[in-house]
């Protein structure tokens, strides 16, 4: 007997061990693969191992690693409303498997608050939420919530997927970011695939936190900033800031008691001296690079807020890296960049830079797109609550110029200005010159600069298309909407009734 449990010892030992196989928590059950695309699908296993993954028909193959880690491509896909199981099998036995898998159209968010707000709103006012509740039963709509931490270095997987993939029901649908699911909705209906968004967005999040940190020294602006961050995080105490914030928290505690309104402490990190918002390369290490691969149609991308201090070049700048970092991650050069225009807000920060710099961005990028939302702000609120036109407006942007369908245009904008002396003539953007642009109400909203100083034209009209401005003395530069508040003045529509997008021109 004792002979035999020798034997038997001798054998499993020299037998292969199985470590269980895995994956990111950006693949589990009821998730959507792209369509039209290669499905990146990765993990970890036994080192050499043998993988194949199984979708229906569609079978791939791929072998781990000396550390285990694999990658394959499954063949492109069309639309699939049958779900089907995704089986994931190592040297030959299935190891893991995704329930209610269907194909489709992915699309990643990202950006700050106004991306996050969710359908429910911040705000008790919100008008949409419980219209949103009684339809949202969407089988071929799914969401997930990623979530992660601020990270110095790139990391294999997000700290949480909230609650995993989730079919579209009343009961969670609250939870969704307003924007995407209001695009998601549109999107699913008009092109009758299954639609999913993959929500990594933070608020308050800045531009840097999203660029990988090999891209810093790309940036003029960022290198020198960047620079500074390494040199405080290598003088970094985080045991002495816990101790400091702990102070702070008890004299916040205690002054609260009091009924004293104060802000509250922010926690600092174990591994950066700045906020995660602000942590440069930190979001991008947390949320971007775990799912990066996981084959999407695009990003739609809404942010700005947080980085309304710089200059319009600057912020071009920066967005250009985001867009370039991404697509390197993804390994696609189409990968699609929505973003969505600052709106009119009443703040002592710079936005109409901002919107100039996201503006140029989307001009200056391939397979990028801008919509303009500034006749949607609240004058005192950041967060304003009508968030279904701004996905409604992205949702039609997509609808144009990635799907080739016929939607309404949101892109109406002017493109050039002659001057001649005291008079300027705009001209529209050669894509949207056969829209009809209109007057709503009387002009306004439009300064000339003369000596130097931006006055009201003395006068500024419709000429068909042309928008023809004049004034006393030679015009050295032409604007519109070019404040932060800008609702009141908004007067040039398009004929799908959107506004023509803000403007700066200027002799050189």
């Amino acid at each position: 007997m004792k002979k035999s449990i020798l034997l038997f010892c001798v054998i499993a030992a020299s037998l292969p061990a199985f470590a269980e196989i895995k994956m990111p928590a950006i693949f589990g059950d009821n998730m959507v693969l792209q369509r039209g695309k290669p499905a990146c699908i990765w993990g970890k296993s036994d080192a050499k191992s043998k993988i194949e993954v199984q979708f229906g028909s569609n079978k791939a193959h791929a072998k781990a690693d000396k550390d285990g880690n694999w990658k394959l491509y499954l063949k492109p896909m069309k639309a699939d409303k049958n779900a089907k199981q995704l089986k994931v099998f190592e040297n030959g036995k299935e190891e893991k498997s995704f329930n209610n898998v269907l194909v489709g159209e992915v699309w990643v968010l990202s950006g700050q608050s106004n991306m996050e707000y969710p359908v429910s709103g911040w705000n008790p006012k919100n008008p949409d939420a419980e219209n949103v509740k009684k339809r949202a039963n969407y089988p071929l709509m799914r969401s997930i919530k990623l979530v992660g931490c601020s990270a110095r270095g790139p990391q294999s997987d997000v700290i949480s997927a909230s609650k995993g993939w989730r079919v579209t029901t009343p009961e969670c649908v609250l939870s969704y970011s307003a924007v995407g699911f209001n695009f998601a909705e549109i999107i699913m209906k008009d092109i009758d695939v299954p639609v999913a968004i993959i929500d990594t967005s933070l608020g308050g999040s800045k531009m840097c936190a999203w660029i990988p940190s090999e891209y810093m020294n790309k940036d003029e602006y960022l290198a020198p900033q960047y620079k500074n961050f390494l040199k405080a995080l290598e003088a970094y105490d985080y045991k002495k800031a816990l101790e400091t914030y702990n102070a702070d928290m008890k004299k916040y505690t205690e002054n609260v008691k009091a009924g004293k309104k104060l802000r509250r402490p922010r926690q600092p990190l174990p591994d950066s001296p700045y906020s995660q918002q602000a942590t440069f390369s930190g979001l991008y290490n947390a949320r971007i690079s775990p799912i990066g691969g996981y084959t999407a149609r695009g990003v739609l991308w809404y942010q700005g807020e947080s980085d309304s201090n710089l200059k319009a070049e600057q912020f071009t700048s920066q967005l250009e890296k985001i867009v370039d970092s991404w697509r390197a991650l993804w390994n696609d050069k189409s990968l699609w960049f929505l973003q969505v225009q600052l709106t009119s807000f009443e703040t002592s920060a710079n936005w109409p830079e901002a919107r100039k710099g996201q503006f140029d961005a989307a001009k200056s990028i391939k397979n990028c797109g801008i919509v303009n939302i500034i006749d949607l702000g609240d004058k005192k609120d950041i967060h304003p609550l009508n968030k279904k036109d701004v996905g409604k407006r992205l949702a039609n942007l997509a609808l144009r110029k990635v799907y080739k369908k016929k939607a309404p245009n949101f892109n109406t904008s002017y493109a050039s200005c002659k001057f001649d002396g005291s008079k300027a003539t705009l001209k529209l953007d050669r894509e949207c010159s056969n829209e009809k642009v209109s007057l709503e109400g009387e002009m306004r909203g439009i300064e000339v600069k003369v000596d130097g100083k931006w006055v009201a034209p003395k006068s500024a009209k419709l000429q068909g298309n042309k928008l023809v401005v004049s004034a006393d003395s030679k015009i050295e530069g032409v604007r519109y909407l070019w404040k932060n508040w800008a609702n009141d003045d908004v007067c040039l529509f398009n004929s799908s009734k959107v506004p023509v997008f803000p403007f700066i021109f200027e002799t050189k």
